[in-house]
């Protein structure tokens, strides 16, 4: 078994359709007929692509890259045995945006990271 990729049989559309896929590579795939199975490390190194994210998708990967910093940047605020005013101040705003995403994460509102 190896790793497969569905790419089109027109080899000017270097945008992969599916995958990737285990397979034998000699059993029957049912993938259509302008469509063929290719080697995932032939496709990579011959051009071919994923298609993009879609922009929900996107918006996903950055709000949790967002919060995966907010829990080191929130340790780091925790551990001080003191703070400032404007410290305080500026950390709560980050909390809020911190907030505004996970809800938006909840809620499945991903058209936007506005305000996370």
């Amino acid at each position: 078994m190896a790793r497969y990729v569905v790419v089109s049989t027109d080899t000017a559309d270097k945008v992969i359709k599916a995958g990737p896929i285990l397979w034998d590579g000699t059993s029957t795939l049912d993938i259509g007929a302008d469509r063929t199975a290719i080697l995932a490390a032939d496709a990579a190194s011959s051009g071919y692509t994923f298609p993009p994210l879609p922009v929900t998708d996107q918006n996903i990967a950055t709000m949790r890259g967002r919060l995966l910093q907010a829990l080191a940047v929130n340790a780091a605020h925790l551990a001080k045995a003191t703070t400032t005013n404007a410290e305080n101040t500026a950390h709560l705003r980050r909390v809020t945006q911190e907030l505004s995403a996970l809800i938006r994460l909840m809620l499945e509102q991903l058209d936007t990271t506005d305000g996370t």
